[in-house]
Parts: C-alpha cells; sequence; structure tokens
C-alpha cells in the first residue's frame, strides 16, 4: 500500500523569540537585548520541518491558535519547504505557543514556554485514518500525552496486521 506521507510528526508547534544576550539578569535587573529573531520552534515542529528539508513527504498534526499571527508564521514556514499542513488542528480558545529563550555568549539559556494551544490537542483528534497515511510517526514534545497513547496505539495495531 502506497502511504501519503514518510512520517506525520505529532506534537508540539511554537513560535520561538530568541534573546542573544551578555549576561542573565539578576534579580529586579534589566537587560539589554541587541536584536530578537523570530522562528518556529517546537521539538516535533522542527523535526517535520527538517524532515521536509531532506526531501520526505512530512506532514505535522499539531494544535495552533486560529488564525493568530504566530500560528500563521508556522504555517508559512511549514510551507517554504512544502510541508504539509492538512493535518493541524486549530484552537477558539488558546492562541498559539510561545517560548522566550535567552542565550547568553558562553551558550547557557533560559527557556520561559507557553505551551498555549499545542498542549489542547486531544486525544479525540488523532484520527486512525490520519495516522495510517504515514510510513511512521514521530511523536515529541506534549505534556499532554493522550494523543501520544492514541496515535502510538494505532501505529502499534498497524504494524502487527
Amino acid at each position: 500500500m502506497v502511504k501519503d506521507f514518510d512520517v506525520i510528526c505529532i506534537g508540539a508547534a511554537l513560535v520561538d523569540i530568541i534573546a542573544k544576550i551578555k549576561r542573565h539578569p539578576i534579580e529586579d535587573d534589566e537587560i539589554y537585548v541587541p536584536n530578537l529573531q523570530l522562528m518556529s520552534g517546537g521539538a516535533a515542529a522542527n523535526t517535520a520541518y527538517s524532515c521536509a528539508l531532506l526531501g520526505l513527504k512530512v506532514a505535522f498534526l499539531g494544535k495552533i491558535g486560529y488564525k493568530d499571527e504566530f500560528g500563521k508564521k508556522i504555517i508559512n514556514d511549514f510551507k517554504e519547504v512544502s510541508l504539509n499542513i492538512t493535518l493541524i488542528k486549530y484552537s477558539q480558545e488558546q492562541s498559539t505557543g510561545l517560548a522566550y529563550v535567552a542565550i547568553e555568549k558562553s551558550g547557557d539559556r533560559r527557556i520561559y514556554a507557553y505551551s498555549g494551544a499545542a498542549n489542547s490537542l486531544s486525544s479525540e483528534e488523532i484520527k486512525s485514518e490520519e495516522i495510517l497515511k504515514a510510513k511512521t510517526i514521530f511523536l515529541s514534545s506534549l505534556k499532554n500525552l493522550e494523543p501520544f497513547k492514541k496515535a502510538a496505539k494505532i501505529e502499534k495495531k498497524k504494524i502487527y496486521q
């Protein structure tokens, strides 16, 4: 049976706001940030993007905010590498997640993460007919494990049929 995708990556898609700084602040301190970068992030989203760059047929299955600016950025970044977005779910209640990352010149980093819509992905939103479109699945980066459990059960059943 021919599959639509080499891999479906399931998990979080966030936008990372990255600040390169000279030092981390101490209590009640302010640090000058000379440059901020906005990048799509989240382990599953990063893996999907990288796999697409390698030429694999990839889909991302996760949840982002409905028509918010950060969600639009993720969608546009995915489209740049022909990453399939048809399996993405949308939240009307929560916005797309963000992570603020402060990286000191030594490489020491601090991450402040807001998962947003990503962790509201439910097991009901994991559909057998979607999971079965892939040769394999990649699971990563949700605190909510129920969608992963359902996807893994579907995958296991597929493998042992």
